[in-house]
C-alpha cells in the first residue's frame, strides 16, 4: 500500500514539472531544425564551413539562454544562427553553381583558333562595358523596401540609415543597455548576410539635453556599437566609427523636452563596394 502511495506522489510531482515546463523557444527551435538540415546538406563540408561550426556555438548559446529563460538573448542567438547557416548553404550552392558551369565549359566543343580570339576579344569588351554600367548602379544601391522596413531604416543618398537613441546606453555613459542587443543583432545578422556591403557608425554630441553628450562620449558610442557589431561576426575592417561635436547635431532646433528622443547615433548602411573610410559628411 505504500509503495502504491509512494507510486502515485511520484506520478503527480512529474505531472506537475511538466505542466510548469516552459514552451521550447521557437526561434531555438526554428534555429536547431535549419542547423540539423544543414549538417546532412551533401553540399555543405561541415569541416571546412566555418559558418557552419560558429552556428553550431550560436545554437548553444540560445538553447543555454532559453533555458535560463532570458528570451531576448535566446533570440538574438538564434537568429545569428540561422542567418550563419543560411550564408553556409548559400556558399555551398555558388560553389556547386560553379562547379557545374566550369565542368560544361569543358564539354563544350572549342571553335577555330581565329574564332577563339575574336570571341574573347568580343567577351572582353562586353565584360568592361558591363562593368561601366554596373559601377555607378552599385555606388547608389537601395536596400530593398522590405529590409528596410526589417531594420527600421531609411534610404539616403549615402546609404540605409539606422537611428539609434540614447536610450540604448546607460546615462553619460558608453556602455550598451541589455536591450541593445534587439536593434543590433539584427543590424548584425544583415552584415554578416551582405558581406559586400561597409557601415559608418556615427555619434553625435548634444550638451543640451536631459543627457548631456559631449563629442568624446559620442565617439565612444559609436565605437561601443562597431564592436559589438564585430563582437557578433562582422568584420571589423568593414566598419567605421566617427563622433561629432555639437555643431553636427542633427536637430538643433528641437525643444529641449523633446530632446531626449531625438537622434543620438546613426548607422549608415552602405552600397555595395563602399568603403566606409572612404564615405565623409
Amino acid at each position: 500500500m505504500r509503495l502504491g502511495v509512494l507510486g502515485v506522489a511520484a506520478a503527480l510531482c512529474t505531472a506537475l514539472v511538466l505542466a510548469c515546463a516552459k514552451p521550447p523557444h521557437p526561434a531555438v527551435v526554428r534555429a536547431r531544425s535549419a542547423w540539423e538540415k544543414a549538417i546532412v546538406n551533401p553540399r555543405i563540408d561541415r569541416q571546412d564551413s566555418l559558418q557552419l561550426l560558429e552556428a553550431e556555438e550560436e545554437l548553444e548559446s540560445a538553447e543555454q539562454a532559453a533555458r535560463k529563460g532570458r528570451e531576448e538573448q535566446a533570440a538574438h542567438y538564434a537568429y545569428l544562427a540561422e542567418t550563419r547557416i543560411r550564408i553556409a548553404e548559400l556558399t555551398a550552392d555558388t560553389a556547386a553553381a560553379n562547379e557545374e558551369a566550369a565542368k560544361l565549359a569543358a564539354e563544350r566543343p572549342k571553335p577555330p583558333r581565329e574564332a577563339r580570339g575574336a570571341e574573347a576579344d568580343a567577351a572582353t569588351a562586353r565584360g568592361r562595358d558591363a562593368e561601366r554600367e554596373a559601377r555607378p548602379a552599385r555606388k547608389s544601391a537601395a536596400l530593398p523596401a522590405g529590409e528596410l522596413r526589417a531594420l527600421e531604416a531609411r534610404q539616403t543618398e549615402r546609404g540605409a540609415v539606422v537611428t539609434l537613441d540614447g536610450a540604448l546606453f546607460e546615462p553619460g555613459s558608453a556602455d550598451l543597455e541589455p536591450d541593445a542587443a534587439r536593434k543590433l543583432s539584427r543590424l548584425a545578422g544583415f552584415l554578416i548576410a551582405h558581406p559586400d556591403r561597409a557601415a559608418l557608425v556615427e555619434g553625435y554630441a548634444d550638451p543640451a539635453g536631459p543627457d548631456p553628450v559631449t563629442q568624446p562620449l559620442a565617439a565612444q558610442r559609436a565605437e561601443a556599437v562597431r564592436r559589438y557589431l564585430e563582437a557578433n561576426g562582422v568584420a571589423i575592417e568593414r566598419m567605421a566609427s566617427r563622433g561629432y561635436g555639437p555643431d553636427h547635431w542633427v536637430e538643433q532646433n528641437a525643444p529641449a523636452e523633446g530632446r531626449s528622443s531625438s537622434l543620438r547615433l546613426e548607422v549608415t548602411i552602405l552600397p555595395p563596394g563602399v568603403a566606409a573610410s572612404s564615405v565623409h559628411r
